[in-house]
């Protein structure tokens, strides 16, 4: 009896003991869960705030809208382009039917995306709540539900008015210079050294006789319209202005493809990057025959 009591004592005290053992082992799982789950939500947190401030912050407008034309999230720098003054504000601007100058434009945007997943330098023209009209470029992301429905557009907008605007300015004053061109029958070009390219307006082309820019023109290809007495000439020029990083102004003779030759007056100068360093030549040719 004595023995039988000894063992169900011992298997009693390894019962307890393991048991103990499985208690200790569940309260470190639990302790250990609740240690990672507050690491978690921490980060959670953090990255939480991080992206709210990018989104509050941001000089760039930040929506997030559904396909039925609902406005769900907009940050101050969108709700401020709009001139709206809080985003219950403008959600109540509806966007399939308002807001687009031409409202094509919104049927656009959601053919595009709907082909793509996503668009990138859409250009429109948005009413703001005022009435004032703004030129922007927009790009966004289609989020899709489990089903592959689109459930809503995340999206970036910028305010590109003032930059159309001066684009419009500086096509009026190309225009304007290409008029003083051609009416002094001048050419422009460039000359990059470390790729050997170059840049031409048309009528730079015209002089030499072709009726459309060439497509791979070079130093060597200049060269081969110089006049055959006069090629020693222009090289020693060229090479003087290389040798002293100078600028250049002569009067040669060219032939044309049509065989015809004409005097042209070459003028123009180095290059130079920040650094100082000459890294190509630009200039005129005119035809003062």
């Amino acid at each position: 009896l004595t023995d039988i009591q000894r063992g169900v004592r011992k298997n009693h005290n390894e019962n307890f003991t393991n048991s103990i053992l499985l208690f200790l082992l569940i309260m470190l799982i639990i302790v250990s869960y609740h240690i990672i789950s507050k690491n978690v939500e921490k980060e959670l947190n953090d990255t939480k705030s991080l992206y709210q401030s990018l989104f509050d912050n941001s000089t760039i407008g930040l929506y997030q809208t559904t396909p039925n034309g609902k406005i769900i999230s907009a940050n101050p720098a969108l709700l401020k382009m709009l001139e709206y003054d809080s985003l219950e504000d403008l959600s109540t601007r509806d966007l399939n039917n308002y807001g687009y100058v031409d409202p094509n434009k919104r049927e656009e945007f959601k053919a595009l995306i709907a082909a793509h997943g996503e668009i990138t330098n859409f250009e429109a023209q948005w009413y703001t709540k005022n009435g004032n009209i703004l030129t922007v470029e927009e790009g966004a992301k289609a989020i899709k539900n489990s089903e592959g429905d689109i459930i809503r557009y995340d999206g970036v907008v910028e305010n590109i008015s003032e930059f159309k605007v001066a684009l419009n300015k500086l096509k009026i004053s190309e225009g304007q210079l290409n008029s003083v061109l051609e009416t002094n029958n001048i050419g422009i070009w460039t000359y990059n050294f470390e790729d050997q390219t170059s840049f031409r307006n048309l009528l730079h082309d015209t002089l030499f006789g072709y009726t459309s820019l060439v497509s791979d023109w070079t130093y060597e290809t200049y060269m081969s319209h110089v006049h055959t007495d006069d090629a020693a000439y222009v090289q020693q020029c060229y090479t003087n202005a290389f040798e002293h990083g100078a600028p250049f102004n002569f009067d040669c003779r060219i032939v044309r493809t049509d065989g015809v030759t004409r005097w042209v007056k070459i003028s123009g100068n180095h290059v130079y990057n920040k650094q100082d360093k000459p890294v190509g030549l630009s200039g005129m040719v005119q035809d003062i025959t």
